[in-house]
């Protein structure tokens, strides 16, 4: 059969067989279960954090327990028996106490065994841990932290914000506050430390005058001045390390598991004296539910229940006065001796 062009030419029209045939092909799974597990729980996480972050505003429970709803369901589809090895990662783990007590003591400014000669260097990785462990806060967050976000005042406070695309900061891989920006007490000890740092050490430097992030590398050369990387942070964990084999087991993220874990021991101490009439002035025990608030005000969380239920101020409020009982009872070693708050 031939077909007819509109302008009269005749159009030939070829066919080509191919010579096929079926078979049975055992399909594989492309991905394994942890990360089936992984991707799925990724997926609720953010979903629960778009949809709080979407409605924070509208301050109603009826959207809180729907976002709740819809991220529980997501994560009941996720593989079965696979919770336990992925609440075992290296990462959820908070190292014993005498462990972190210990790093504390190695890496404080004045201690005999800080393997750091530069006293700069001493000072700036004393405030670095000290950070973390005292307010939980990410290590990008740390690395965001400005001058201007730190409250050296009466009540002494960092905020921790984000600064994402911020033309002042000249890192290649940016470092970024993932959660919400909050406001986080830190001890009066550590406040003046930061003063210290940043007006006997840090102004020195031209170069660390040009841009407003806290924390600034100090070996002389191409970064000198400018604000630390990821990758410094992970060297000063190796230099740790080469101090004591033990210090494998601390690394920063660590620190904010193990910055929760003495919040709930803070927590349970206050309750006890309540119910045992130690303290007049503290006559309200902090229920699951509030304690649930606190901790997703101070972690930066967008909780299913946070901000919905309860008065955000009063959170605020609340939060402060049991993240500096923390401290307070803490007597952490930053400079070589206790640090009031």
């Amino acid at each position: 059969m031939e077909d007819i062009s509109s302008d009269g030419r005749t159009l030939a029209n070829n066919v080509v067989l191919l010579e096929a045939r079926t078979a049975t092909v055992s399909s594989s799974p492309t991905v394994e279960g942890q990360q089936h597990y992984n991707r799925m729980s990724s997926i609720a996480n953010y979903l629960e954090f778009l949809g709080s972050a979407i409605t924070q505003h509208q301050n109603s429970p009826k959207f809180a327990a729907e976002i709740a709803r819809m991220a529980k369901l997501i994560r009941k589809h996720r593989p079965r028996g696979l919770a336990r090895r992925h609440q075992d990662d290296r990462d959820e783990k908070s190292p014993p106490t005498e462990l972190v007590e210990r790093f504390m003591a190695v890496v404080a400014y004045e201690s005999p065994e800080n393997p750091f000669r530069d006293p700069s260097v001493r000072l700036r990785n004393a405030i670095l841990f000290a950070l973390l462990q005292y307010t939980g806060i990410r290590r990008g967050e740390l690395l965001s932290l400005r001058i201007d976000q730190i409250d050296l005042g009466d009540e002494p406070q960092v905020w921790v914000r984000r600064n994402h695309d911020d033309l002042l900061d000249s890192r290649r891989y940016q470092p970024l506050a993932k959660t919400k920006e909050r406001p986080i007490p830190i001890p009066e000890g550590l406040a003046n430390l930061i003063h210290e740092y940043v007006m006997k050490h840090r102004a020195r430097i031209k170069s660390a005058r040009q841009h407003p992030y806290l924390l600034v590398t100090h070996h002389k050369g191409e970064h000198w001045g400018k604000p630390m990387s990821l990758s410094s942070v992970g060297r000063i964990m190796e230099t740790m390390r080469s101090v004591n084999d033990a210090f494998g087991d601390i690394h920063p993220h660590a620190f904010r598991h193990h910055f929760n874990y003495d919040l709930s021991v803070a927590i349970d101490a206050h309750n006890a004296r309540v119910r045992h009439g130690a303290a007049p002035g503290e006559q309200t025990l902090i229920s699951e539910g509030r304690e649930l608030d606190i901790r997703a005000f101070l972690a930066g969380h967008w909780s299913k229940a946070s901000g919905a239920v309860y008065n955000k101020r009063h959170i605020r409020e609340v939060s402060d006065k049991a993240v500096r009982e923390l401290q307070s009872g803490l007597g952490r070693v930053i400079r070589g001796r206790r640090v009031s708050s």
